[in-house]
């Protein structure tokens, strides 16, 4: 497709942008589900739907209160090692600047 400019414009396939916006409205969902409750943000996704799936006039929670919990936990649990891998490195005495630069 050309542009009234002679230069090509660019477009997505359809396969394409049907994943991208899905990406998007994934990462939405998620800001919403792990936003504190009186957060602005949250009000604002739940009154365009992004607080659950809606189906046939019916709303269906995007993530179970169980996986939520779940979620939490791995990501506290990267966390945890991505600490421990820094204090580790601190420790180092191989002459490493890195381990200098945490000290």
């Amino acid at each position: 497709m050309r542009s009234s400019g002679g230069e090509t414009a660019f477009r997505f396939s359809a396969i394409e942008e049907k994943v991208l916006w899905g990406d998007v409205a994934d990462l939405l969902h998620l800001i919403y589900v792990f936003s504190p409750a009186d957060d602005p943000v949250r009000k604002t996704l739940a009154e365009h739907h992004f607080d659950a799936i809606y189906l046939d006039g019916r709303k269906l929670g995007f993530i179970s209160e169980e996986f939520r919990t779940e979620i939490a936990g791995d990501l506290e649990g990267e966390v945890s090692a991505d600490a421990e891998v820094s204090r580790s490195d601190c420790g180092n005495t191989d002459g490493d600047s890195v381990g200098a630069f945490f000290e």
